[in-house]
């Protein structure tokens, strides 16, 4: 058989509509690898089995393993070949088209760390790639990077590992002496609370305002408890993650459970807002006191403020010290707007602090008064006459400004604080004739009427 290069052959199988055979996207796949291996104290010897298709007619180079592995031996489909070592790797030269399987047997070297032991090695990438090992050490933990589905069991004071790697280029292994790490001890939570309290005192209630500044360390809590005096009502209970809330009586006292959605560690902020009726609106009575449960150490501060003109005074105080007002902290000066009267620091429970609350008399004020009143008159000469009358005003409730006019007079005119406005007439005696200006607190510092 006699074989020449033809230079025109595309074009004659173009003329007989002759069609050449796609090439490849790709010389060469490999499908499938398994590396097996068996260590030993300063290096393993691995055996890796390739499953490999050569696409591309002629010759072709697939590189394998890094040159860094020492070669043992190298068959194709069962018969002995040599590899060729270029640019750092190890490759395989073919030029035989199909299907083969590839084995190689080589070493690569251990590393020994203080406290472990590695091996590494690059390898091609593979859509498949499976690893199992022999370690000659029990009770070791091994760990084989990019790997997925690892197995590891022990045997006859050996160690086998086997794994799944992903698509990657570098096989590695570490193990070590497995650390056997306590269950860790279930602690309790330990819960320290500081309180800030702003009391009002109105005309037959006492009105409370407490925030709780909870510090939560060793572990966390979802529940957190408070003891109240029975004769005061929970009004409302915020707070963040905050999931529910109730009170129950127990022993004399009003308790109430604060749940929240989840465990909470660190620090947590707890309002609680409630309210103490009194009989009358001058009584003696002790301020309601707020007790933090389950809690390693609880400290406080409490602001007294006047919220009627009700003169509060102290007749009995213990457990707790008078401080300056001054030295209260912003949670509890900055929620009012009204002046602070007393202020008191506790440390530790019990306290008392019973209040002398006396409503005075009130005394009833001016509605409206007229400082000052001018008026000036026209007399013409049939008789008539007009006149103007202008009225400063200080107005603190009335609706309007009522006036008795002489009889069969009219109104023309009238202002207030410069802007017109319309009067009416008042029933202000079936015998007097009267007008109703109107007369907005909020304009009438003077006005006028002419008539």
């Amino acid at each position: 058989m006699i074989c020449a290069k033809y230079p025109n052959l595309d074009v004659l199988c173009e003329k007989d509509n002759v069609t050449l055979p796609e090439k490849p996207p790709v010389d060469f796949i490999i499908s499938g690898v398994d590396y097996r291996g068996v260590v030993k104290e300063k290096t393993a010897s691995i055996t890796a089995i390739y499953d490999l298709e050569v696409l591309k007619d002629g010759w072709v180079e697939i590189p394998l393993l890094s040159s860094d592995v020492a070669i043992v031996s190298a068959k194709l489909d069962g018969k002995r070949i040599s590899l060729l070592t270029k640019n750092g790797r190890h490759e395989l030269i073919t030029n035989e088209i199909g299907k083969h399987k590839l084995e190689i047997d080589f070493l690569v070297k251990v590393y020994s760390d203080v406290d472990s032991n590695n091996l590494k090695f690059n390898i091609p990438r593979t859509s498949v790639s499976r690893v199992w090992f022999e370690i000659p050490k029990t009770n070791i933990s091994v760990s084989i990077a990019s790997s997925f589905s690892a197995e590891i069991t022990e045997s006859n004071g050996k160690t086998y590992v086997s794994a799944v790697l992903t698509s990657t280029d570098l096989l590695s292994m570490r193990w070590s002496r497995r650390i056997t790490i306590p269950e860790p001890e279930i602690l309790e939570p330990r819960i320290y609370a500081e309180v800030f309290t702003l009391m009002s005192i109105g005309e037959g209630i006492i009105n409370g305002d407490t925030t709780v500044q909870y510090s939560i360390v060793q572990a966390g809590t979802a529940h957190f408890t408070i003891s109240l005096p029975t004769d005061v009502d929970v009004l409302d209970v915020t707070g963040n993650r905050l999931k529910d809330w109730r009170v129950k009586e127990d022993k004399g006292r009003k308790i109430l459970d604060v749940y929240l959605s989840s465990e909470i560690k660190g620090t947590y902020q707890l309002n609680v807002k409630y309210e103490k009726t009194l009989q009358t609106t001058s009584a003696v009575s002790e301020i309601p006191r707020i007790q933090i449960l389950d809690v390693e150490r609880e400290k406080g501060y409490i602001g007294i403020e006047a919220r009627t003109n009700v003169e509060i005074t102290v007749t009995d105080v213990s457990g707790a010290n008078r401080i300056d007002v001054k030295e209260l902290p912003y949670q509890i000066i900055g929620r009012t707007k009204r002046p602070i009267l007393l202020a008191y620091k506790y440390l530790k429970h019990p306290y008392t602090i019973i209040l002398d609350i006396k409503k005075h008399e009130e005394i009833p004020v001016l509605s409206a008064v007229i400082d000052s009143a001018s008026f000036i008159t026209l007399v013409v000469e049939d008789g008539k006459s007009i006149t103007k009358g202008t009225y400063y005003v200080k107005n603190n409730r009335k609706q309007f400004l009522e006036l008795d006019l002489p009889p069969n007079s009219r109104v023309w005119s009238t202002f207030v604080s410069g802007g017109p406005v319309k009067p009416a007439k008042s029933n202000i005696s079936q015998k007097r004739r009267g007008w109703a200006i109107s007369a907005p607190r909020a304009l009438c510092s003077h006005g006028s009427i002419s008539r």
